[in-house]
């Protein structure tokens, strides 16, 4: 895999349908292709498709589910793309984001909450834990899973379908044992974890701590949501009025134009988002920091819907999405906690005399994606909804 760069497209055909997806190597100095594979028939969604090197081989979420994420897993030869196993699991996956560990093995979770453990050359299942489709139900979550060095494994999941997604839905992070996926441990929360947890140490000397980020994100602009009899000049005016209220904004959606808004689903007006940090052996609290977004939808979400429906028109060329409430945590070697919020912050956190505290900030002024900062010697870079951001340390 030396000197290779790894990616998925598909081929479109009648302007908008995938015929099939395409794996492609490309030669990392030039550019130039090195072999190119069809492997599936079925487009994969850019939400979850991830592609992943590891040890000579290539392994992706493919096949699209109905939620934007992927139904299967296939593992490919990356010196020539020979697809070498396919493997279904239960529910799909909202991201295919595996942890791989020394044995030569990789875990990963569903959007459900349950957990995989496979053996990596032939995809053979060593264990299967957590929630399951039969016994559960089906829910839907879009954190993710991480693996300690303490031999433990830890998956989050959400009570209900992304149609109960609200400030209320409970949810929770689960440790299992990763020699045989037996739970040890499981570790409530009143509102769902839609981020990727993480263990470190947080302070020399001391036992690693799980940092756990938890709480829903906002899902609609209300104004762009309100029904087709109203006015377009009105939906103008009634945005304008909430932009100018502010976080006071709730207030004129909950009690005056909610039942004018033509929507399905909870639609929440605040939303507490924290970061517990716990005993990652044992899930035992160490500290919780929290703040309240008084908005029904992302920072910058507006802009972001905007720029979708010129999309739609044909006005615009981009990308567009829905945010998560948090960033996943990165931690640094002072054991700072870096972590983005739906309110645009990103936020350095560190345990000072046992409690959290915000040493520095960053306002983005947009809301951050699923993955966290990246940290190199001297920089650190994370990415907000529209903008690369690159910090000199």
């Amino acid at each position: 895999m030396d000197g290779l760069v790894f990616a998925m497209y598909g081929k479109h055909v009648n302007g908008s349908q995938y015929e099939k997806v395409h794996m492609v190597a490309l030669d990392m100095e030039t550019g130039r292709e090195v072999w190119t594979q069809a492997c599936s028939e079925d487009k994969s969604e850019e939400d979850g498709a991830f592609v992943i090197a590891w040890q000579g081989m290539l392994y992706a979420g493919m096949a699209r589910d109905h939620m934007g994420g992927t139904m299967q897993v296939a593992a490919m030869n990356a010196t020539n793309g020979e697809t070498k196993w396919w493997f279904a699991p239960d529910v799909g996956l909202s991201k295919f984001s595996p942890v791989f560990t020394e044995n030569g093995t990789m875990i990963f979770q569903d959007e459900n909450g349950g957990v995989y453990h496979l053996q990596c050359t032939t995809g053979r299942l060593l264990w299967w834990s957590g929630y399951g489709l039969d016994k559960d139900g089906h829910s839907w979550t879009d954190g993710g899973i991480m693996r300690g060095r303490n031999g433990i494994v830890y998956a989050v999941h959400a009570d209900g379908f992304m149609d109960k997604l609200s400030n209320a839905q409970p949810g929770d992070l689960s440790a299992y044992r990763e020699s045989d996926g037996e739970l040890l441990w499981r570790h409530h929360v009143g509102h769902p974890p839609n981020s990727w947890p993480v263990v470190a140490r947080l302070k020399q000397g001391e036992r690693p701590a799980l940092i756990f980020p938890y709480g829903a994100q906002g899902r609609v602009v209300p104004a762009l949501e309100l029904h087709k009899w109203v006015p377009v000049q009105v939906k103008k005016l009634i945005n304008l009025i909430g932009l100018w209220l502010g976080e006071r904004s709730y207030i004129m959606w909950k009690y005056f134009f909610r039942r004018w808004m033509n929507v399905s689903f909870p639609i929440d007006f605040q939303f507490t988002n924290g970061v517990h940090a716990l005993d990652a052996d044992t899930g035992a609290i160490r500290w919780d920091w929290k703040y309240v977004w008084r908005y029904p939808h992302v920072r910058g979400g507006e802009r972001i819907r905007e720029r979708n429906e010129a999309i739609s028109e044909g006005y615009l060329k981009g990308q567009t999405g829905l945010p998560n409430s948090w960033s996943a945590p990165t931690v640094d070697a002072e054991g700072t906690i870096y972590i983005g919020g739906q309110n645009g912050i990103l936020y350095a956190i560190r345990e000072i005399d046992g409690a959290p505290v915000v040493i520095d900030s960053f306002d983005a002024g947009m809301a951050f994606y699923s993955p966290g900062a990246a940290i190199a010697p001297g920089m650190m870079a994370i990415a907000s909804m529209d903008t690369l951001y690159v910090f000199k340390t």
